[in-house]
């Protein structure tokens, strides 16, 4: 593969962008202060200018020219972009960056095999708003330590997860999404409410504590006491969701919360699992998944 062999090299690498939306344009406006030479393409921005280069209407059906291909579509149209770009010559590097479930990746990179271009999982892992295109790449697949080499080299932060299949990274990705958005989606709650009730100045200051422990040690502890505390809980959310109504605040996902807690607590009133002791966080984990059934 000539990525693999020449990732960067002596002369300037050929980068093509597909796609100009909020991470295309992080991608593009980053690649501007390196020496590649890029072509950027995406029909809802032709003839736009972005980083010194016009935007193209269709990316070109040859891509023998181009190193590196990073596909930032939406997750709507990646099938059909990396089925397009599977069938031209060449031995570049595709990196998709959408966000595709794992079955998407796999049947796309599976239209690459035995050809001389290699397909890569990409996932964004942050927010490109925060870090622009310094946002952390997450790469899988064979062809992943190349093309992390290849984005290293022109100043992304990109890392190869070791032993990975296409797909993986799209889906560790949407697993961080099942937690990120839904922190976010009870924050917003919260914080309506709390503003609601004049208290969100107050509120930020008594979350303060919640920083003070890693987080991903502050994640263990909720699955480790959620087995043991759920059936007390379960009440305590009961009376947050009854002060949410009682102000006319939205309350979608703390009612979603509330059921949760209500079946685990189902669970443990019918077959106590753990007594008073709390388990460590693989004990827990393997109950709540049902692995004890």
């Amino acid at each position: 593969m000539r990525a693999a062999q020449d990732p960067i090299g002596e002369r300037p690498p050929a980068v093509l962008v597909i796609g100009c939306g909020a991470v295309g344009r992080a991608v593009v406006d980053h690649l501007a202060g390196t020496p590649a030479r890029v072509v950027v393409s995406d029909p809802a921005h032709a003839g736009e200018t972005r980083g010194g280069v016009t935007v193209s209407a269709a990316a070109p059906a040859d891509l023998s020219c181009f190193d590196l291909v990073l596909a930032a579509v939406p997750a709507g149209a990646s099938a059909a972009v990396a089925a397009r770009a599977a069938e031209s010559p060449g031995a570049f590097l595709y990196v998709d960056l959408s966000s595709s479930p794992r079955e998407a990746m796999r049947e796309a990179a599976a239209r690459f095999e035995g050809r001389p271009a290699g397909f890569v999982d990409g996932a964004i892992m942050g927010s490109v708003d925060l870090h622009g295109a310094r946002t952390p790449i997450l790469l899988a697949g064979p062809s992943a330590q190349d093309a992390a080499a290849a984005m290293n080299a022109l100043g992304f932060v990109a890392r190869a997860l070791p032993a990975s299949q296409a797909g993986d990274a799209g889906a560790l990705k949407l697993l961080r999404s099942v937690l990120t958005k839904g922190l976010e989606a009870l924050t917003a709650e919260c914080f309506v409410a709390a503003r609601t009730m004049g208290l969100e100045d107050a509120l930020r200051g008594e979350l303060r504590d919640i920083g003070e422990t890693p987080f991903v040690d502050f994640l263990d502890m909720l699955l480790r006491t959620h087995v043991v505390h759920a059936p007390r809980r379960r009440g305590e959310v009961a009376a947050a969701l009854a002060q949410l109504e009682a102000v006319g605040a939205p309350a979608t996902v703390t009612h979603a919360v509330l059921e949760a807690f209500a079946r685990t607590a189902g669970r443990l009133e019918a077959q106590p699992a753990f007594g008073n002791e709390t388990p460590d966080a693989g004990a827990a984990l393997a109950w709540l998944g049902g692995d004890d059934a």
